[in-house]
């Protein structure tokens, strides 16, 4: 864990500044929400002023420079820019470690659940080298099912709304833990405070989202928020209205899981909803940090078999994520690779190849495919197996 905490820092120093960061650190810019992760970022930007006595007002040269050319104290930047994420990935170990601790009470799985998660490079990719807060929110519902596992409902509940507050998605997870409320025959208080966690959370949510229009951002990618018409009624020019298909989707594994799930397995829920919402819409890969946490906790103590399907999950994940951003190319004309390969793959060379007619019309719907087949195999498999005894052993 030393070994490998050692060598992102290393490499969260040397990568060059991604697209997400340059856009989050963009501190100037009017138009871009403040969220807490923005505050979080502009404080830490203050701290390497005073650290360095730099008179920078904001990072653009960090932003621009050849990662081969970077100086101390621009390394020192964006080691401090990345440093959250890569706080909350180690505090992720740390959650796993501790449910595996309770659901198995075995030191040797909740080891193994942690180095799962913290050697995945996947997780690398998805939280340090980006700095988006996706990771502190899965950070958190960790947490929150810590704490349930516990039957610690108000932690639990604030882990949830602070979540929320930060990134929205978490919110789809009310339903799964009312249904694991109900299972495990908690009061009908516990219900309560997590309904209005996820109210409190959203109100939070869209407290530091509004004042930079809703309309826009609901519709469009940022590191700091989500799109909504993904999951909400959206309204078509000439029609009354059409319900997204991720909603009904959802509504139905909703219903689903309260009608025939009766075991109190929040975990496994929690896969399937995610894993659906992901099947009916088209998330950006970095969104993939929500169910790794909870992927990591089935392979290693619900069912082991299922680590096949995860690695291959995984690969066509980095694939096919390599190719949509051009070998994971970023403004300086570098790529985040670098801090691996150096200069002895070009970049041109890289996007040459990611650009290509055969990759996009031959290798990336292949890799496309096998993701949402590997995704859809995977809630089968749950579903038939642990839900149903299908299969079962």
């Amino acid at each position: 864990m030393i070994a490998v905490a050692a060598l992102k820092l290393w490499i969260s120093a040397l990568a060059p500044a991604s697209v997400d960061l340059q856009n989050m650190t963009g501190m100037l810019n009017p138009t871009f929400p403040n969220s807490p992760w923005i505050i979080l970022e502009q404080q830490l930007f203050v701290l390497w002023k005073l650290l360095t006595a730099s008179t920078l007002t904001e990072p653009t040269k960090w932003w621009l420079i050849p990662p081969n050319k970077i100086t101390p104290d621009l390394l020192l930047l964006s080691l401090l820019f990345r440093l959250p994420a890569l706080v909350a990935d180690i505090l992720v170990s740390v959650g796993l470690y501790l449910v595996t601790m309770k659901v198995t009470c075995s030191a040797e799985l909740s080891r193994f659940s942690s180095l799962v998660w913290f050697l995945n490079p996947y997780t690398l990719f998805a939280a340090e080298l980006l700095g988006v807060p996706d990771v502190a929110v899965a950070l958190l519902t960790v947490l929150a099912l810590l704490f349930l596992n516990f039957k610690r409902i108000l932690p639990a509940s604030i882990s949830l709304a602070v979540a929320i507050g930060l990134k929205l998605y978490p919110l789809l997870l009310i339903p799964v833990i009312v249904l694991y409320i109900r299972e495990v025959k908690m009061r009908w208080s516990c219900t309560l405070l997590i309904i209005l966690s996820g109210i409190i959370g959203t109100v939070g949510y869209l407290s530091w989202l509004y004042p930079y229009s809703v309309a826009i951002l609901s519709l469009d990618y940022t590191p700091v928020s989500q799109p909504l018409n993904l999951f909400t009624i959206s309204f078509a020019p000439g029609q009354i209205g059409l319900i997204s298909v991720t909603l009904l989707v959802l509504v139905v594994v909703y219903l689903s899981l309260w009608e025939f799930v009766h075991v109190a397995e929040l975990t496994l829920t929690i896969i399937i909803t995610l894993l659906a919402y992901y099947l009916f819409s088209s998330p950006y890969p970095q969104y993939f940090i929500w169910v790794v946490p909870f992927l990591t906790l089935d392979v290693v103590y619900i069912r082991r078999e299922r680590a096949l399907l995860l690695t291959l999950m995984m690969v066509f994940l980095l694939s096919m994520w390599f190719i949509v951003s051009y070998g994971f190319a970023v403004p300086s004309g570098y790529t985040l690779l670098y801090p691996i390969i150096g200069n002895s793959v070009s970049t041109e060379q890289i996007v040459d190849f990611t650009s290509s007619a055969i990759t996009k019309t031959l290798l990336l719907p292949l890799l496309n495919a096998g993701l949402y087949a590997t995704i859809l195999i995977y809630t089968l498999d749950i579903t038939l197996r642990n839900f149903f005894g299908i299969g079962k052993k």
